[in-house]
């Protein structure tokens, strides 16, 4: 594949991860109260249900999943099926911990 190309397709995947964090951010701010205060941005792993934001946000707000219609892919707590999980995943972990530490205040 062409280098320009290559470039262009991972500025998209930067770009669209960055609009997803921070459409999923910005419905978090006004679901739950103070969210980000529950998140370990330096295990967030969006890949893993467990350390992803809904994962470790269920404790504290058990029903988040539901109203979030699932791990939508367009609030960014997942990533579409049609994307390559090992080029999509570490932006969008790298999205969302812009997110979470721009509203911790680091």
């Amino acid at each position: 594949m062409n280098t320009l190309v290559e470039e262009k397709i991972a500025e998209s995947i930067v770009l669209e991860s960055v609009d997803e964090a921070s459409r999923g951010a910005l419905w978090l701010d006004g679901k739950v109260p103070h969210w980000y205060l529950y998140i370990d941005a330096a295990t967030l792993n969006i890949a893993d249900s467990d350390s992803c934001v809904i994962g470790q946000l269920e404790d504290v707000y058990p029903d988040l999943l539901v109203k979030a219609g699932g791990y939508s892919p367009d609030l960014g707590f997942d990533i579409d099926e049609l994307s390559s999980e090992g080029t999509t995943y570490p932006y969008l972990n790298a999205a969302w911990r812009r997110e979470i530490l721009a509203r911790q205040g680091e």
